[in-house]
């Protein structure tokens, strides 16, 4: 899965000013009965793209190699059985030669796109939903730490404590049960000194942003003061047994408690975005409000809605995004249409160094779809 960011930044160079290109994601349920629908499903999103080249409006070579796309597209479904409880994006341009299929563990939403450029957002909405993940295996005796990221291991570091020498220490031994004692407290000290160490050094050097602690609680508790704050403040524990512990059973937990903290941290950024804006402070709700602040290059992070689509336009003059109208609202200008003003917009937030994040599960941007933390107002 590590390629879809490669695959995500070859697409970006793709365009066709000729030809359609043509763009279709589908998510697959678990389940085995979700075979029998496939090809129906695809059939359905293609349908409008089918009438369009059927109905005279594209000149005649975009009409037969869009027409070869949407053909190549349902001859997938087939294939497509193999990928089920998974998501899949198939980009087609028969003029071109493009002719890709990407698979991701993250699920994303059934759509179809033709136009001069692959259409990613999707795409980039699952890659986005990702963190780099520092898991840890912690007990008295060592740990383990495993990198991960977009669900492929990355790095793994084992950690040993110094062997203890069993003692008795029973009867009037007291000094020898003290020395015992003191002995393994420096021990585990030092195991957590070093944990911590090479937390904060991961950090650092290769943009760790989730710590997953996992062991028994006294000892995943112990080790939170050892971590250094920023790396404290990015650390979630989880109660885990080291005897029964495999990797698959870590990778499933590690997963689970990945999408949840994903989903806190974006609705934690709604609240914040939304409070902000309602103070009169740097943060702007709605789609007008933010296609403004974007071509202004003013927005640091904006917040999409998971799914949401909306028709708009791009000005051929002044490279203004807005939504359907008569001219350009920034200068007067003739305009083109975009099939997504949103996909558009994630692109200009992008490329002007900004951050975008696609949320799932909030009410407040199911009504606005988009809203946005902003650098600067100068332009009011």
């Amino acid at each position: 899965m590590a390629d879809l960011q490669e695959a995500l930044e070859r697409l970006r160079l793709v365009e066709s000013a000729s030809t359609p290109v043509l763009s279709v994601y589908l998510e697959l349920a678990p389940e085995l009965t979700e075979k029998r629908s496939i090809g129906a499903r695809i059939r359905d999103l293609l349908d409008p793209i089918g009438k369009l080249a059927a109905s005279g409006d594209l000149d005649r070579r975009s009409s037969k190699s869009l027409r070869c796309g949407v053909q190549r597209a349902i001859g997938m479904a087939p294939d497509l059985t193999t990928e089920l409880g998974r998501g899949v994006a198939l980009f087609i341009c028969d003029e071109l030669g493009l002719d890709e299929q990407l698979t991701m563990p993250r699920r994303i939403w059934d759509c179809a796109i033709a136009g001069p450029r692959p259409y990613l957002r999707p795409l980039q909405a699952a890659i986005d939903s990702y963190r780099r993940v520092a898991s840890v295996v912690i007990d008295g005796r060592g740990a383990e730490i495993v990198v991960s990221h977009m669900a492929a291991e990355v790095e793994r570091q084992a950690i040993e404590a110094e062997e203890l020498r069993k003692s008795d220490v029973a009867g009037w031994h007291g000094l020898e049960e003290y020395r015992h004692r003191h002995h393994a407290e420096e021990v585990r000290n030092h195991l957590f000194r070093e944990v911590a160490a090479r937390l904060d050094r991961l950090r650092r050097d290769t943009g760790v942003d989730l710590v997953l602690v996992g062991g028994q609680v006294e000892v995943t508790q112990a080790l939170l003061p050892f971590l250094d704050e920023r790396v404290r403040e990015m650390t979630d524990t989880f109660v885990a047994d080291l005897h029964t512990l495999t990797p698959a059973v870590l990778a499933a937990t590690v997963s689970e408690l990945e999408q949840a903290h994903r989903q806190r941290e974006e609705i934690r950024h709604v609240d914040e975005t939304y409070a902000t804006a309602a103070a009169g402070g740097l943060a702007t709700i709605g789609v007008n409000g933010v296609l403004k602040a974007a071509h202004h290059r003013a927005v640091s992070l904006l917040l999409i809605d998971h799914g949401a689509w909306r028709d708009g336009m791009v000005c051929s003059d002044c490279g203004a995004l807005a939504l359907p109208a008569p001219a350009c609202p920034q200068c007067g200008g003739e305009t083109e249409v975009v099939p997504d003003v949103l996909e558009a917009l994630s692109r200009s937030v992008i490329d002007a160094g900004g951050v975008v994040e696609h949320v799932d599960g909030s009410r407040q941007l199911t009504d606005d779809l988009v809203a946005a933390r902003l650098r600067f107002v100068s332009w009011a």
